[in-house]
């Protein structure tokens, strides 16, 4: 690649070699002779995006149900899901995702008899944005037939209301079929899109419960076919027999890597599932606890014991403490790299103890873009202390970035706006404009922090001799563009190890 702008350390290079999936040199006028060479004519090239935490398999079945994302009525959610239908007539179940009853007009949450009105003769399951609520149409509730609540999770036969373990219980029992064809077809198009924003390696927890034969099936034929265009960390759910079975599936694999244990400890802030200390602002309780505590506490140990890392969702400052106090009881050193995913609501001590015991964390930036709105509602006064993405890195903390997709859009430049701007997607609202980072701080999190939190530091994260070939090329120079046009940014062409996939 010859008269480009090619990012390495700090600075611009004028031309990189790479050979088969490696780097060979970054240079100014080191030319080899290569076989192909392309001209960049002045674009911008900079090692991938690499999205710490999403849900890659889940992302492309979302892309293929009903989707609900950002609609503003319930009339809107009948309307959509009857269309789909129509198309659809067949199903034996209808799935939907990305509602959100703060982005209504009636302002409530889903009810079975709204789903009544879209299908009364067909499960039909809509799970919120969050992932950790859901709602049922009186069909599947009759499918169901529940009569006792479930441990780590509520539901309420009435509204058809389901949360946290009892929203995955729905879904297991009703979406169980599962089949490698149309599971690499999800995988095809979750992939494609991620290249298409320049993301070339993913931390995924899709290998779980009902899901991981086919899913896993699928991954290994895909990768067998010469299609699996991105490089999967996977953050398998949630037992060391369930990480071993996928060690042993992938252990020839080059794109498939096993790299974690992912727990839940609670839900989320938007369902009022998150496990706080203090009861949430108006109400009564303080969240959900979508865990048994002294199981993951056991879990956390045994994966010690067997050098396995483990990874886990907490976002409530009680969730995040708790989590963070087991890890410390194993090893303060943290050499496994056990990690955070989500950190929200926290304080500056929660953020010191995680700096003491050198945990990492895995924050979604994105996610300012809805919980400016509702935090201050939510936690009150802690909402000044978190989403703290600067001082976290001011403290030292690893910090990897991601979107947790299909929560949000995999899309990594909205992500570095809104940890750039502290600003909505809109751009008329600022949430903790002094927990801003700067654009280089922000990249390095999505590249070279990314890199560290599964063990690649010396392969992914930047482009250097012998690191993986894994980049993506744009018009625009990443580090001198306005701020707030960082949303607007558009990938040229991505490579992944070596070929171009975009």
């Amino acid at each position: 690649f010859i008269n480009g702008n090619i990012y390495f350390n700090g600075r611009y290079y004028k031309e990189m070699t790479i050979k088969n999936d490696e780097v060979l040199s970054v240079s100014d006028d080191e030319m080899l002779l290569c076989d192909n060479v392309i001209d960049l004519k002045g674009k911008y090239v900079y090692p991938g995006f690499h999205d710490s935490h999403m849900h890659l398999e889940n992302n492309g079945k979302t892309l293929s149900d009903i989707i609900l994302y950002n609609v503003s009525s319930i009339d809107e959610v009948i309307n959509i899901s009857k269309k789909y239908i129509s198309k659809y007539p067949d199903k034996e179940l209808y799935f939907g995702r990305g509602w959100n009853q703060d982005y209504f007009v009636e302002k409530r949450l889903l009810h079975r008899l709204d789903l009544d009105k879209i299908c009364d003769n067909v499960p039909v399951i809509f799970v919120r944005a969050c992932g950790h609520m859901c709602v049922l149409n009186t069909k599947a509730i009759q499918i169901l037939n529940l009569k006792e609540q479930i441990d780590g999770g509520t539901f309420d036969l009435e509204t058809g209301i389901f949360c946290e373990t009892a929203c995955d219980y729905a879904i297991s029992h009703l979406a169980s079929k599962r089949n490698v064809k149309d599971e690499k077809q999800y995988l095809l198009k979750a992939i494609k899109e991620a290249n298409a924003y320049g993301i070339t390696s993913v931390g995924t927890n899709d290998l779980y419960d009902y899901k991981l034969e086919a899913v896993s099936k699928a991954l290994t034929e895909l990768e067998e076919e010469n299609n699996l265009n991105i490089m999967v960390f996977h953050q398998v759910g949630s037992a060391v027999k369930d990480y071993l079975k996928c060690k042993e599936i992938f252990k020839d694999s080059k794109y498939n890597i096993v790299d974690s244990i992912k727990i839940f400890m609670d839900g989320s802030l938007g369902a009022k599932t998150a496990w706080l200390r203090d009861n949430y602002v108006g109400e009564e309780h303080n969240g959900v606890i979508a865990c048994n505590l002294e199981e993951v506490r056991k879990l956390v140990k045994e994966a010690y014991e067997n050098n396995i890392k483990i990874v886990g969702h907490a976002i409530g400052d009680n969730a995040i403490l708790t989590l963070a106090n087991y890890f410390a009881e194993v090893d303060k050193t943290n050499k496994l790299r056990n990690g955070i995913i989500h950190v929200q609501i926290t304080d500056k001590a929660i953020l010191d103890f995680i700096k003491e015991n050198n945990i990492l964390t895995y924050t979604q930036p994105i996610f300012l873009d809805y919980d400016m709105f509702i935090v201050h509602q939510r936690v009150g006064d802690l909402a000044l202390s978190s989403y703290a993405f600067n001082t976290i890195n001011k403290l030292g903390i690893h910090q990897s970035f991601g979107t947790d997709c299909p929560v949000e859009s995999c899309n990594p430049f909205n992500n570095l706006y809104c940890a750039v701007t502290r600003m909505n997607l809109k751009g008329d609202t600022v949430y903790l404009s002094n927990e801003a980072v700067t654009i280089k701080e922000a990249f390095d999190c999505y590249t070279k922090e990314g890199a560290y939190a599964v063990g690649y530091e010396n392969k992914l994260g930047q482009l250097s001799n012998g690191y993986l070939a894994n980049f993506f090329i744009i018009e625009n120079d990443l580090f001198e563009i306005e701020p707030k046009q960082l949303k607007d940014i558009k990938v040229l062409e991505t490579y992944v190890c070596g070929k171009k996939v975009f």
